[in-house]
């Protein structure tokens, strides 16, 4: 429990760090922007390699607002970019933003989410979606460490609900609050649809109070496939929804970073998330693990109150073509918007990218300067598992070197640059690394 303290009491130092030095540096690119013809400019910074076109709170309320690949644009809040999109409709027990219709029954269980544009229901027929489960935790061995797999055949659903009530019907958005009570514990839950959005985000509040119990979500899918893609870093892999084989079953619990996908021939659904890796996928139920209970070495690890999300994202396509990246990608990387002032004298352009990507199948991971000093090193990977012919256009640069991670140079040669653009081939789930340097 010591550790746990020293570690809380580190990383809130080390993230207080992290955001002094991100707001310094859009302070300085907002101070040399011009905001241009605007009347209450906002400069919205985008840190990932995916445009965007979405609402974000600001002063109380969801603006929308919309920025580059990896760059900034100048938004006017007085006449902000419009949302290409129908405003949220809320009614008993429905809520509708025209890509997602979503229905809930008294126990706040979700018992259809149908993706619009393709008229698939992403829910197993006569399933409920984002059922909480309890399961008995009690590892032969390593408390805190091992999940059994004959936990698994005891879980059981949380339901019945001491409040299911929507909380927000507006425009904007639509919010279902659903409370449960399991044990000595408190579940709070805020199921949030946003005008314009694809994904079903579920957001959680735990005071959480138990001891050796496993606590899941369930979402049982319409979707038959043999494999499920679980996020990796750089890259994903397939598992296996069966467990034919001895290894098969060997792997009841796995892990995944922001998203694990179902997809059939033109259909599928990825369940993201923002902090929560453990996942198991059985057929058709993709389950995600939300909080432990272990009582060895830590008599109270996990106890106390918890602040997480997950989301549901449908799509039409395979899990490529429906933009499951950048979608778990955005869920997990907000925009930030810095205000500036009207009267501002900076002569820098209203929008920019530091660097674009022609293709979402490579995805740039770093920007950052070399560790020497000469030059930008980015990092990018292509994420599809194929092969593909990318460009990359980077402003200002004029020389572009493969090196390692280390940054030595691979080959004495560079890759041409013709007016900051250069082209790469890259192979299935390649990691790569490039110097650049200006005309200095």
């Amino acid at each position: 429990h010591w550790v746990y303290e020293d570690t809380r009491r580190d990383l809130t130092e080390a993230g207080e760090e992290v955001e002094a030095v991100i707001e310094a540096a859009l302070a300085a690119v907002a101070g040399t922007i011009e905001p241009g013809a605007t009347t209450r400019p906002v400069l919205v910074a985008n840190p990932l390699p995916f445009p965007r076109h979405e609402l974000v709170a600001h002063d109380g309320r969801l603006v929308p607002v919309e920025a580059p690949a990896c760059g900034w644009a100048v938004v006017d809040l007085d006449d902000p970019p419009a949302l290409p999109a129908p405003p949220v409709a809320t009614g008993d027990g429905w809520m509708d933003n025209g890509v997602l219709r979503v229905a809930w029954d008294t126990d706040g269980l979700l018992t259809s989410v149908r993706h619009l544009p393709s008229g698939r229901e992403a829910l197993a027929p006569d399933r409920r979606g984002n059922e909480l489960q309890v399961l008995e935790d009690r590892p032969a061995n390593w408390d805190a460490w091992d999940i059994d797999r004959e936990a698994f055949a005891t879980a059981r659903a949380v339901l019945g609900a001491e409040a299911v009530e929507v909380t927000e019907a507006g425009p904007e958005r639509a919010v279902l609050r659903v409370v449960r009570t399991v044990g000595r514990s408190r579940i709070e839950q805020e199921i949030r649809l946003t005008r314009g959005s694809g994904r079903l985000e579920v957001h959680c509040e735990v005071d959480w109070h138990e001891d050796h119990t496993l606590l899941k979500v369930a979402f049982p899918l319409d979707v038959r496939t043999p494999v499920a893609r679980h996020e990796i870093q750089f890259g994903h892999v397939e598992r296996p929804t069966h467990a034919n084989t001895s290894w098969d079953e060997a792997r009841f619990e796995t892990c995944a970073h922001t998203w694990v996908d179902l997809s059939e021939p033109g259909f599928g659904v990825a369940l993201l998330n923002d902090s929560k890796y453990g996942h198991d996928v059985s057929a058709n139920v993709v389950r995600l693990s939300l909080l432990r209970a272990p009582t060895w070495p830590d008599p109270v690890a996990d106890r106390g109150h918890h602040t997480f999300a997950y989301a549901l994202y449908p799509h039409a396509g395979s899990f490529a073509d429906g933009g499951v990246i950048a979608e778990a990608h955005a869920f997990n990387s907000p925009l930030w918007l810095v205000p500036l002032s009207a009267a501002s004298t900076g002569t820098g352009p209203g929008r920019a990218s530091v660097v674009t990507v022609d293709d979402p199948g490579v995805v740039l991971a770093a920007v950052k300067p070399a560790d020497d000093g000469d030059g930008t090193v980015l990092r990018l990977h292509e994420a599809f598992g194929g092969r593909r012919r990318v460009t990359l256009t980077v402003p200002g640069a004029v020389r572009a070197t493969l090196v390692d991670l280390l940054e030595d140079p691979l080959d004495a040669s560079t890759i041409p640059v013709d007016d900051g653009r250069l082209t790469l081939e890259v192979r299935p789930f390649e990691l790569v690394s490039l110097r650049l340097t200006g005309a200095g």
